[in-house]
């Protein structure tokens, strides 16, 4: 046996043991890896030196995290959802919701005044929009915990005997060593924190690396970037709802690079992109890989001396997301000419139109709305297209669907049906594809189909034009121009 009373030998397994558990605990409480690698190592520093059955070692170590982190009651970060609350609030739903306690039980274990214990409670369920007793929430404090990475075992064993067991003193003076350790130190570990979580912001990557690639676009947010050197190709591996762009050198514009990003994707076909303009506050397109679980080399094949930035971007949630209230830009909208059928000659008149359909927001932009789509008579010889424009004025949530079927068409990269528009300049929202057969779309012998538009979130009005049309196609099925 150790002094401390515990072996050291069973300690250092049950920490091997342990560690992801009380990792994820500790960023659950503090929503910062770094603070919540501290918090896992203070704890077990008391453990060390408190515990004399390693059997229950685990609910105490979370249990001190909890009571080291309740008296911090000032929100981590601006964000919303748990990232902007404060230590003590999420402390606090860890005994309600993951621990079953009721308030009174709470307020016990953390040491706090029940007052105290039941307004972090309300002002947590308030800011989250969920009561205690909703299973969301329980999901929400599950995924959020699983953010949390961590070192190797005994390097958390190393933090957490750093410091050795004095002889025993009396119990004031570890009060008065408390308060002038928390008054020496407290100040520039706030500050290092809080410089440290500012890096990891999408200002704080653009300022450490010399970037300028926009902080958030089309509903996604900078999360990363990198450094590409020429002809030195790297593996990029995204999960689900990443993408990225390689960025231009300093403040190029990219033209006089022409296609200088080889990708190499899950085949053995490697296609090229140019790089996208740092200051670019709306680009066309993101370099995607989260359709597949294999790697992606991106290679820049230009052949220039510095370092090429690649900027990797994650999809979040509307409400997480600074979604644009004023000033729109509307000029990108198409009109429903620009949306016609075309083949390589350019535009392609159907053999037989139908007739065009418009419907409105009216007074109110948010809900759903339905209308009737005529379809002209079948064509032997033809095939039907659906030709439609969303002109959206504001953001917002927007989804078309035909006969049940969604047509919507904006920027996806994960193949949602929904149209999501976050920013100021509100992008093109329509076009025209080969519409589903006859037998989808007739309603008993009308020959109508129900036109869908569901909108969330609009701020404005919209208006939808669509049209059923039946085009000429040549053997290979390509629309052809009426003899």
């Amino acid at each position: 046996m150790t002094d401390q009373g515990t072996d050291t030998g069973d300690f250092d397994s049950f920490v091997a043991a342990r560690t992801p558990e009380l990792h994820r605990t500790g960023y659950l409480l503090m929503a910062d890896q770094e603070a919540a690698e501290q918090l896992v190592a203070a704890a077990l520093h008391r453990i060390r030196r408190q515990a004399d059955d390693l059997g229950r070692a685990g609910a105490q170590t979370r249990l001190t995290m909890a009571r080291l982190a309740a008296p911090l009651d000032a929100p981590t970060s601006t964000a919303a959802g748990l990232p902007g609350l404060s230590p003590r609030q999420r402390a606090v739903l860890l005994l309600r919701v993951v621990d079953g306690l009721d308030s009174r039980a709470t307020a016990k274990e953390l040491r706090l005044p029940k007052a105290a214990a039941i307004a972090a409670e309300r002002a947590a369920a308030t800011n989250l929009g969920l009561s205690v007793g909703d299973p969301q929430l329980r999901s929400q404090l599950d995924d959020f915990a699983e953010r949390a990475s961590w070192p190797d075992p005994t390097v958390t064993l190393d933090e957490a005997a750093r410091k050795r067991p004095q002889a025993a003193r009396p119990r004031w003076t570890y009060a008065a060593a408390l308060v002038v350790i928390v008054a020496s130190i407290a100040s520039v570990t706030i500050a290092q924190v809080a410089h440290n979580r500012w890096l990891r912001t999408p200002a704080g990557l653009n300022s450490s690396h010399g970037t300028h690639f926009p902080e958030y676009v089309r509903g996604y947010k900078l999360v990363e970037v990198r450094d590409l050197r020429p002809r030195q190709p790297a593996t990029v591996r995204l999960p689900k709802d990443e993408a990225y762009v390689v960025g231009c050198p300093g403040d190029s514009d990219g033209e006089a690079f022409g296609m200088p990003v080889t990708i190499d994707g899950a085949t053995d076909n490697s296609y090229t992109q140019p790089c996208m303009p740092q200051r670019e506050t709306n680009p066309d397109f993101f370099y995607l890989s989260n359709t597949t679980d294999l790697p992606t080399q991106v290679e820049v094949t230009w052949p220039s001396d510095g370092p090429w930035p690649l900027a990797v971007y994650r999809k979040v949630p509307w409400d997480q997301y600074p979604v644009a209230t004023k000033d729109f830009d509307t000029s990108r909208q198409l009109g429903f000419d620009d949306a016609q059928v075309a083949n390589e000659n350019g535009p392609v008149s159907p053999l037989r139109t139908g007739p065009k359909l418009t419907l409105s927001s009216g007074s109110r932009a948010n809900g759903s709305f339905t209308a009737t789509l005529r379809l002209p008579a079948p064509v032997a010889g033809t095939q039907p297209s659906v030709t439609w424009t969303l002109r959206a004025t504001t953001t917002g949530r927007y989804r078309v669907s035909l006969a049940g079927r969604p047509l919507s068409s904006c920027f996806s990269p994960t193949g949602d049906s929904w149209c999501e528009v976050f920013d100021r300049v509100i992008p093109p929202i329509g076009g025209n594809s080969t519409a589903p057969t006859d037998q989808d779309l007739v309603s008993t012998s009308a020959r109508t189909a129900e036109v869908r538009v569901d909108v969330e979130h609009a701020v404005g009005p919209w208006k939808l034009e669509m049209r059923y049309d039946r085009y000429k196609v040549d053997k290979d099925g390509n629309p052809v121009a009426p003899k």
